[in-house]
């Protein structure tokens, strides 16, 4: 059996390395456009923090050479032009020769990822205009900070939101652009998205909502952004906004999903005998909404690409809900979300409710959490975390189990954790949830 995978980010490296456990005979073939392979994105933002201190590669669990040496083959610096799902073949452009090839395949995994949509650049390339995807980006953003002033971030999620931080920690006057009404909108509803807005703006970081990047223009050693709103002048134009799945490969060939991304079933098999999907380029599936989600993490794609080779040879296992947990620790600001906001949970049709709760611990801000639960069943629907305490982490996780177990408060206010010290309130979150559900409504 010959295996394509195309993409060996971490969708890809991930059914690789499961496809050579359980089927140890199979012909597994990798095919990536970029001449390096699984590296990290995040240690892009590690790297510009510490600047040098931190080497670059440490950011890449594997390479070429040890996926050839444990029976790979690993086609970088490869261009897949064309698929035919029906043959079974694809053809591709090998970009160091400029030679094309043409090969045959059992079963297809896409893990292409995603591509950025940039606004229009008017004339030459700015220099100093980035999107943070991959090795080189980061060295020379990093080279570029080294003697910056001036930086404007496009989007606010949490790439954005972590990299106006660091800017502003190296010096940078910082501002961080958002089309909607409010930063990190995909995961916070306006309570913890305002008090986000609140500790960057105290931070020193100008924040602009409701305005979007039209194009973009050199301007001697500045690039000139024109927005919807005005004109923003600055020596660094860094665009973290606008992500679309790739799937130009297989557009005409398998179903497309409202989000854009391909289409899978829960066993991540697209309409097409033979195809998955995983990844940035799929979607996935979200139990709280019934629905195809497109949730481009790390953590779906490592997940999508171990799950996907069970199902190779027949369906076997189903892909659980993804709750969409998010989090990012900075240090001494930890932001982290899991499931559906209140917003979307009232136009699922839940009559949702949320309470708000502030814990103090000793030393430290402790963490504010706004939760989200079903008034009818009690099923939590999902929280969000701000707060610098890394106990954050673990509750984040814990809630996204409940999510995905249909849990009520109450069931979660029953189960067994440790015992924290430090807290003003020592009851532990799971009760203290559940304690201001019961005074809510008794109210």
């Amino acid at each position: 059996m010959r295996i394509a995978i195309i993409g060996a980010s971490h969708a890809g490296i991930s059914a690789a390395t499961e496809a050579k456990k359980r089927y140890p005979d199979a012909e597994i073939v990798l095919y990536e456009k970029k001449n390096q392979i699984s590296f990290i994105s995040q240690n892009t933002l590690f790297y510009i923090l510490d600047q040098d201190r931190l080497r670059l590669d440490s950011g890449q669990y594997t390479t070429v050479v040890a996926l050839r040496n444990a029976g790979y083959i690993v086609n970088t610096s490869v261009d897949v032009q064309s698929i035919d799902g029906k043959e079974h073949v694809l053809s591709y452009i090998n970009l160091e020769n400029g030679m094309s090839y043409t090969e045959h395949w059992d079963k297809l995994i896409m893990a292409i990822g995603s591509y950025p949509v940039l606004p229009i650049i008017l004339g030459p390339e700015p220099d100093n205009l980035f999107v943070l995807k991959d090795l080189k980006s980061a060295l020379d953003l990093n080279r570029v900070v080294k003697k910056g002033k001036t930086a404007v971030i496009f989007g606010s999620g949490s790439i954005g939101v972590e990299l106006a931080r660091i800017l502003k920690k190296r010096g940078l006057k910082v501002v961080l652009v958002e089309k909607h009404d409010k930063i990190m909108t995909h995961y916070f509803d306006h309570g913890a998205s305002d008090q986000l807005e609140e500790i960057l703006k105290s931070e020193g970081i100008e924040v602009r909502k409701n305005e979007m990047a039209v194009s973009f223009e050199k301007a001697k050693k500045h690039i000139k952004t024109k927005t919807s709103s005005g004109e923003i002048l600055t020596e660094i134009v860094i665009f973290s906004a606008g992500f679309r799945p790739n799937v130009a490969l297989l557009r005409n060939q398998v179903e497309i999903g409202k989000s854009g991304a391909i289409k899978t079933d829960r066993f991540l098999q697209t309409s097409l005998k033979d195809v998955f999907a995983i990844g940035d380029c799929a979607e996935t599936y979200c139990d709280l909404l019934d629905q195809g989600v497109y949730v481009p993490h790390a953590s779906d794609a490592l997940r999508t690409g171990q799950i996907v080779i069970s199902n190779l040879i027949e369906p076997r296992k189903e892909i659980m809900s993804s709750e969409m947990t998010l989090s990012i620790d900075m240090d001494d600001l930890i932001i982290a979300t899991t499931g559906i906001t209140f917003e979307k949970s009232v136009a699922a049709g839940y009559k949702a409710a949320q309470i708000f709760y502030h814990n103090a611990k000793v030393h430290k801000v402790g963490y504010n959490i706004w939760l989200t639960y079903d008034q009818e069943t009690h099923k939590i629907l999902g929280a969000q975390f701000v707060g610098d305490v890394p106990n954050i982490n673990s509750y984040v996780n814990s809630l996204s189990i409940a999510i995905t177990n249909h849990m009520t408060t109450d069931e979660f206010a029953d189960t067994d954790f440790y015992f924290e010290h430090g807290f003003q309130d020592v009851r532990g979150i799971q009760r203290i949830i559940a304690a201001l559900i019961y005074e809510k409504e008794e109210r």
